[in-house]
């Protein structure tokens, strides 16, 4: 049996609002999505598969910068990431997903915190898929 190792990215806005940060992301998922065949790391036949997770928090953010027209280019940025991810969850192979109120409402009870800050969430969200998926 050939090995699978997971990586769970989780992302936040600096790198959906960044174009190296979203070329980074659609490589990601055209070569290591849940059911892509090219993910082999090597000659022993592992696999790489990677997952990523869009923190409810960071897509409110993004839903608020896409209109900040009056902050320079970052409106710009945010209506590409919000491109990229709607081009991410229709592809349905298991690559992207976000968030559900369940799990962000569980991390933030599990941090111990009610209204975490953006950063704070994405932080939660994070240690709290890692206790998840041990």
């Amino acid at each position: 049996a050939h090995r699978v190792l997971h990586l769970h990215l989780v992302l936040d806005t600096s790198v959906l609002c960044n174009p190296q940060g979203l070329a980074l992301l659609k490589k990601l998922q055209a070569g290591f999505a849940p059911g892509t065949p090219s993910s082999k790391l090597g000659g022993d036949g592992t696999r790489l598969v990677v997952s990523a997770v869009v923190p409810k928090k960071v897509l409110m953010e993004l839903d608020g910068l896409k209109n900040a027209t009056e902050r320079g280019q970052v409106w710009r940025y945010a209506r590409q990431a919000f491109v990229v991810l709607l081009e991410g969850f229709r592809a349905k192979d298991g690559f992207l997903a976000l968030q559900s109120r369940t799990d962000f409402e569980a991390a933030n009870k599990w941090a111990g915190e009610v209204n975490p800050s953006t950063d704070s969430s994405v932080i939660h969200c994070a240690t709290y898929m890692t206790h998840l998926f041990r």
